[in-house]
């Protein structure tokens, strides 16, 4: 929603690098924009690289390998200093900023912290 309709980024079911593809794995791989901080398996430790509104991705899921499955917008700093981001969860069934089955913050040891992955600016 709010990059395809809000921004006039396309979307797509047949990545091509110009449209926004839906699955997680294929937005890391062949989105519009650039990649500014690279999977390499380990979780991400600095945030220099972010700028509210990137793509960040994850790894959070125990049965599909180390594939990406998992894709937020970061948002910036909360009032505690923590790095805040937006995603949508099937426990929750839809977006959440909240820290409901898993806090919603990239540092610590959290799972969702744990498994960051990666960042796309669009």
């Amino acid at each position: 929603m709010v990059w395809g309709y809000r921004n006039g980024v396309p979307m797509t079911l047949r990545p091509d690098g110009v449209a926004l593809p839906r699955r997680a794995f294929k937005m890391y791989e062949s989105a519009p924009g650039i990649v500014t901080v690279k999977n390499i398996g380990s979780q991400v430790m600095s945030f220099s690289r972010l700028a509210p509104g990137d793509l960040v991705f994850f790894d959070a899921a125990t049965d599909d390998g180390a594939a990406i499955d998992h894709v937020g917008m970061y948002l910036g700093r909360d009032g505690a200093g923590n790095e805040r981001f937006l995603s949508s969860r099937k426990s929750i069934n839809g977006p959440t900023l909240g820290d409901y089955n898993g806090q919603s913050i990239l540092s610590g040891t959290g799972l969702y912290a744990r498994s960051f992955r990666a960042v796309r600016r669009l």
